[in-house]
C-alpha cells in the first residue's frame, strides 16, 4: 500500500502503451476506485500485453492485487450526485411509507417510539398489530353470532324484520359494539335487564358512530401511497436499463442492482403500513377517554336504577403514561398485556374436523401453515425473512457471482432485527411499565440507528472497493464494462432482477393482506366502518372472496364437462337401425 501511494498518477489517455518487457505499471489511479479509470487502465494493459500477471487469467480484469496497485485498498466515496440521485430513486419511497404509518397522538415520544418499535423492531410489530386485529375479530364474531338470534333481532326498531334495512342495522348495532369494546380494551360484561336492551342498544349505536368518526384510518391513502412505491420500483428499473445502454452511460446496473437489493430488505414495511392503515388510530389524545365517559354517563342517566358493571375506572385513568403501557399503542403491547388478550381469543377453529367448503379447508391449511394466530411470531418472521432472502438473492446474482462483503452486511441487519424481537421477552416486574417502555425504546432507538445506518454507509460507498468485486480475489475485478460482466448484467435487469423484486413485493402487498382480510373479515368491517352506517368494504368483499369464487366457478365448469361426458360413456352404442320407429302422442 506504502509503495502504490509513492506511484505517479496513471495516464488515463485511452491511447497510452503499456510496454510488456515492463509488466508492472509503475502509476496509481488519482480517483480510487472508479469505473471508468479502472476499465481505461484494464484496456491499456489487456490490449498491449494480455497475458499481463496483472489479468486475472488472462481475461479482461484485474486481479485484486493489481486493483489495490493502481485503487488502494480502501473504499471510494461515490460522487455525491450519485448518492443523492440512489437515495432518490431506491429508499425516499420506503421513506414514504414510513412517514405515513398510523401513529396515536398521544405525545411526541410515543410517536417517535411507534417509528423507532417500526424500523427497529419490525417482527413485534407486526405481531401486535395482528393481535389487535384478532382480538377485534373475536369480539366480532361473538357479537354477529348473538344478532343472528331472534331475541336479539327483536331489539332493532325497522319495519321490516327480515329484509335489507334490518341486516343494515344489525350489522350497525354490532359493529358499534365491538367499537367501544374495543376503546376499553376489556370490557366487563353488564348483566341488562330485558326490557331496557333496546334503548341500551340506542345509546351504544351513538357511542359506537362517535367511535367510527374519531377512528383515523388511512386505508385508501396509504394503499394508493403503496401503489406509487411499487411504481416507483417498476419506473427506476426502467430508468436504469435506458441509462446503462446509452453510449456514455453515467448509470451502473450492478450498482443499481445492490440498491434495489439493501432496499428490499425493507419490504416487509408494505404488510406492517397496511395493518396500521386498517387499524387506524384516534384523531386527537382526548378522544378515547372522553367518548367512553359520555357513554357511560349516558347510561348511568337514562338508567339510574342499574347495577351495571361499566368500567368507569378505566376511563378515569385513560391518560398518556397509562395507555403507553397498557395498550394505547397497537403496535406494542408488555408482554402480560399481549397474554391477557390472547387468553381471551377463542381458538375454537384451530380444532375444527369438519369443513363445509373447500375454501374453508384450504383457508384453515393456510392458516395454520403461517400460524396466523394471535400473536403469533411466524407471519412476521417470514415476510422478515423474504425480504432478506430477495436482498441476498440480488446481490448474489450481480457479478461476481456468489457470497461477498454486502451479504454481511444485509445478514447484519436482518440479524439486528431478530435479537431487537428477542429482547423483548426479557422479564421485567409487573409494575415496571415505564422501566420496560423506556428499555424498549433505547432498544429499538439502537436497532433502528443501526440499520438506517448500514444502509447510508452503502449508499456512500462502503462496498466501492476492489475486494467486493473480485470477492476477495477469488475473481477478476467484475467491471461493468467487462462484456463477460456487461451481458449478465443487462440480461438480467429486464428478466431477474425485476422479477425477484417483484415476486416479493406481490406477497407483500398482495398475498398477506389478502390472507389477513380474509382471516379478520369482521375486524376489517369494524375498523373501516363509518359513522353513516355505510359499508367502506363492498368492494372489498369480492375482492377477498376471488379465490373462493373462482374456486365454485372451476367446479361448476367440471362439473358442466364432466356429466355429458359420463353420460355419453354410460350410454349403450346403439346402431341407428335399431332405434325404435317413432309413435303418435298418447301411443302409450
Amino acid at each position: 500500500m506504502n509503495i502504490s501511494m509513492a506511484l505517479p498518477a496513471c495516464s488515463l489517455n485511452s491511447t497510452v502503451i503499456y510496454d510488456c518487457i515492463n509488466p508492472y505499471p509503475n502509476c496509481t489511479n488519482t480517483a480510487g476506485f472508479q469505473f471508468e479509470s479502472l476499465w481505461i487502465i484494464t484496456k491499456a494493459i489487456y490490449d498491449s500485453c494480455p497475458n499481463d500477471t496483472w489479468l486475472f487469467q488472462s481475461t479482461e480484469a484485474l486481479t485484486q492485487e493489481a486493483c489495490e496497485v493502481f485503487a488502494g485498498s480502501n473504499w471510494t466515496v461515490y460522487p455525491k450526485g450519485d448518492i443523492w440521485a440512489r437515495l432518490a430513486t431506491w429508499k425516499f419511497p420506503l421513506l414514504q411509507l414510513v412517514a405515513v404509518f398510523p401513529r396515536p397522538p398521544l405525545n411526541f415520544r410515543t410517536e417517535f417510539f411507534v417509528l423507532a418499535h417500526l424500523i427497529g423492531d419490525p417482527i413485534s410489530t407486526i405481531s401486535n398489530l395482528l393481535l389487535k386485529v384478532a382480538s377485534c375479530q373475536r369480539r366480532a364474531l361473538f357479537w354477529k353470532n348473538r344478532f343472528t338470534g331472534k331475541d336479539y333481532i327483536d331489539l332493532i326498531e325497522v319495519d321490516d324484520l327480515y329484509g335489507d334495512k334490518c341486516r343494515a342495522e344489525v350489522t350497525l348495532v354490532w359493529k358499534g359494539l365491538i367499537a367501544i369494546i374495543d376503546s376499553y380494551d376489556e370490557w366487563a360484561s353488564p348483566t341488562i335487564p330485558p326490557q331496557d336492551r333496546r334503548e341500551f342498544l340506542k345509546i351504544c349505536v351513538i357511542t359506537g358512530k362517535a367511535l367510527a368518526a374519531d377512528r383515523s384510518t388511512k386505508f385508501l391513502p396509504i394503499a394508493v401511497a403503496e401503489g406509487f412505491f411499487i411504481g416507483s420500483i417498476a419506473v427506476a428499473y426502467g430508468r436504469t436499463r435506458e441509462s446503462a445502454a446509452s453510449t456514455n452511460p453515467q448509470t451502473f446496473i450492478n450498482i443499481e442492482a445492490f440498491s434495489v437489493a439493501f432496499s428490499a430488505l425493507y419490504f416487509w414495511i408494505i404488510p406492517a403500513v397496511f395493518l396500521a392503515s386498517v387499524i387506524g388510530v384516534s384523531q386527537t389524545e382526548n378522544a378515547i377517554p372522553r367518548i367512553p365517559r359520555r357513554f357511560r354517563d349516558d347510561v348511568k342517566k337514562q338508567f339510574k336504577d342499574w347495577d351495571v358493571q361499566l368500567p368507569p375506572d378505566l376511563v378515569d385513568k385513560m391518560d398518556t403514561a397509562a395507555r403507553e403501557t397498557e395498550g394505547g399503542i397497537y403496535s406494542w403491547a408488555p408482554i402480560e398485556a399481549q397474554e391477557s388478550v390472547k387468553a381471551n381469543i377463542r381458538t375454537d377453529a384451530d380444532h375444527r374436523t369438519g369443513f363445509s367448503t373447500r375454501w374453508e379447508r384450504i383457508k384453515h391449511t393456510t392458516s395454520s401453515a403461517l400460524s396466523l394466530r394471535p400473536g403469533s411470531l411466524t407471519l412476521p418472521v417470514v415476510a422478515v425473512i423474504y425480504s432478506a432472502l430477495t436482498g441476498i438473492l440480488i446481490s448474489y446474482l450481480v457479478p461476481p457471482l456468489g457470497f461477498e462483503y454486502r451479504h454481511i452486511g444485509e445478514i447484519t441487519i436482518y440479524s439486528t432485527w431478530i435479537v431487537s424481537v428477542a429482547l423483548n421477552f426479557i422479564p421485567f416486574g409487573s409494575h415496571q411499565h415505564n422501566l420496560r417502555f423506556n428499555f424498549i425504546l433505547v432498544k429499538d432507538i439502537i436497532a433502528a440507528a443501526a440499520t438506517v445506518t448500514g444502509i447510508i454507509v452503502t449508499q456512500v460507498g462502503v462496498f466501492n472497493r476492489c475486494s467486493c468485486f473480485t470477492r476477495w480475489g477469488r475473481e477478476g475485478l467484475a467491471l461493468p464494462q467487462w462484456s463477460d460482466v456487461s451481458d449478465v448484467l443487462f440480461r438480467r435487469i429486464n428478466t431477474t432482477y425485476p422479477a425477484i423484486s417483484f415476486t416479493c413485493i406481490g406477497f407483500m402487498f398482495f398475498l398477506i393482506p389478502l390472507i389477513i382480510v380474509r382471516h379478520y373479515e369482521l375486524a376489517m368491517r369494524v375498523f373501516l366502518q363509518r359513522d353513516d352506517g355505510v359499508s367502506n368494504l363492498d368492494w372489498l368483499h369480492g375482492v377477498v372472496r376471488l379465490p373462493e369464487t373462482i374456486g365454485r366457478s372451476i367446479a361448476r365448469l367440471g362439473g358442466n364437462i364432466k356429466k355429458p361426458y359420463l353420460r355419453l360413456l354410460r350410454e349403450p352404442e346403439l346402431d341407428r337401425d335399431d332405434l325404435p320407429t317413432a309413435q303418435p302422442p298418447g301411443w302409450i
